[in-house]
């Protein structure tokens, strides 16, 4: 099933994604998909819905973050391709040697060491 639309807020550290998931939730009929930690002390909340909800819930917890924390990046992807679907649900895989996130894999696989 297609994704009607993504959103995603970017926040550093814990404290301000979990206030971004919390406002937008109580914002609009919105599903958090998601919070993800790819590294170097970011968080990533990704929500799912109706476009419009998905907008409206995207701009309260980029407003809820900014009050706690920092705020890095915040977008909506409207009626996001099927193709991307397997990117959303995806997590990063770390570099063994270097720390950083190295390729991305489907969470219902372990990464390969």
């Amino acid at each position: 099933m297609a994704l009607q639309a993504l959103g995603m807020i970017e926040t550093i550290g814990l404290v301000g994604s979990l206030e971004a998931a919390d406002a937008a939730v109580k914002a609009a009929l919105v599903t958090i998909q998601e919070i993800s930690f790819p590294g170097a002390g970011l968080a990533t909340v990704k929500i799912v819905g109706e476009v419009s909800a998905v907008k409206s819930a995207v701009e309260a917890g980029v407003v809820a973050a900014q009050k706690v924390g920092k705020v890095v990046g915040a977008h909506v992807i409207p009626r996001p391709d099927d193709q991307i679907e397997p990117l959303i649900n995806s997590v990063p895989v770390v570099s063994q040697e270097t720390g950083a996130p190295d390729v991305l894999q489907p969470k219902s696989e372990k990464p390969k060491k």
